[in-house]
Parts: structure tokens; C-alpha cells; sequence
């Protein structure tokens, strides 16, 4: 089970993640700019395989941007996904997928983004958990302020507010309200700087 923040909901939701290729494959999707809500096994495509009997799919996610598009998503191991037959099973589900219940039909492996998008997709909801625009507002300025690029270690001992920093900055990083100048793990040694604004 996994508890996440989407723009659908005031509060957190509960998502079922049958694996850790399932929980990290949310947490990605959650991250993303676009999303709006995000639904676990939102329902089954029925569809005819390639012997002509009867089949049926059954999607882990239902993906809702903020346009309102929907894509259904399966979420299956690169083993699996590379298989010929599994391929061919993806191509007539997805002919069988009525436009009232997705618009696309997505399949994401574990070659689709790494650890490290997960992991720091699963930093943004610890702190989407308790939302501060206040503090986020002070850090931004204090970034501003400062003008140069700084480690997120320096922000947290100059900036006076220590480990509440970290929440506040992730948010703000979200957002696009400060940018990182590196790439890997959100971490102390992470350098930041703000935004530059029209």
C-alpha cells in the first residue's frame, strides 16, 4: 500500500502497489508535472488473442493529466514487456481499449526511469505530507536573496532553519521555483539556486 498527495485530492490517498517495480512506477508517475490523479487497478479490457479466444487485461494504473486525458498503464518487468507474444497481447489490448475509459495505453518497465527518479519521486511525497506555502515562500526568497548557487547543507545551517528546509525545499524544486544544478539523488550535498523570473 502506498500513500500518495495528487492534485485530485485534499488528502493523501491510498494506492495498491502489487510489487516494487508497481510502487515505483506510481511514485514516478505522481512526480510528474502534469498529473492530476492517479487510480490503482482502475479496471479490465476484454480482447482477442492471437489464437482467437478471449482475453482479459487488467491495467495496475489509470494515469489522469491535468487536460484530463486518461492513459491506462501496465506495468510489467522488461523480461516480461520484451517478449514477442506479450507485444502482440499489448497491440490488441490496446486496439480493444474504448477511448471512454483511456485515450493511450502506456507500458512502463524498469527501463523507463531508474532508482534514482524513484527515489527522489518518493522524497517529493514525504514532503507534499505537510504542505507549508509559508516556509516554502521564505525559502525561495531567502535563495533569491542570496544569489548564488548553495548547497542544500549550507541552506539548512545559513538559512537558519535547519532540517525544516528539506520538506520546503523539495517542494519548491517540484514546483519549479528553484532549480538543482546537478543530477542524482536530492540529497545534503545537492546545489540549488532560485529561479530565475522574467
Amino acid at each position: 500500500m502506498l500513500s500518495l498527495r495528487l492534485p485530485a485530492h485534499d488528502r493523501p490517498i491510498k494506492l495498491v502497489a502489487e510489487s516494487l517495480l508497481e510502487k515505483d512506477a506510481a511514485l514516478v508517475c505522481a512526480a510528474r508535472p502534469d498529473v492530476h490523479d492517479l487510480i490503482d487497478q482502475p479496471g479490465a479490457v476484454s480482447f482477442v488473442r492471437a489464437n482467437g479466444k478471449a482475453g482479459v487485461h487488467h491495467f495496475d494504473f489509470l494515469f489522469i493529466d491535468k487536460a484530463g486525458a486518461r492513459s491506462a498503464i501496465a506495468v510489467k518487468p522488461w523480461i516480461r514487456a520484451s517478449r514477442p507474444e506479450f507485444q502482440d497481447e499489448m497491440v490488441r489490448v490496446r486496439a480493444a481499449t474504448p477511448l471512454s475509459f483511456a485515450q493511450r495505453v502506456l507500458l512502463i518497465t524498469e527501463r523507463h526511469f531508474d532508482r534514482t527518479d524513484a527515489w527522489n519521486a518518493a522524497r517529493l511525497q514525504d514532503a507534499l505530507r505537510q504542505p507549508d506555502p509559508a516556509l516554502d515562500d521564505r525559502i525561495e526568497r531567502w535563495l533569491v536573496a542570496h544569489g548564488e548557487p548553495i548547497r542544500f547543507r549550507e541552506l539548512t545551517a545559513k538559512s537558519g532553519l535547519g532540517a525544516r528546509a528539506w520538506p520546503a525545499t523539495v517542494r519548491l524544486l517540484h514546483a519549479g521555483r528553484i532549480r538543482r544544478l546537478d543530477g542524482g539523488r536530492i540529497g545534503m550535498d545537492t546545489r540549488l539556486a532560485a529561479e530565475a523570473r522574467p
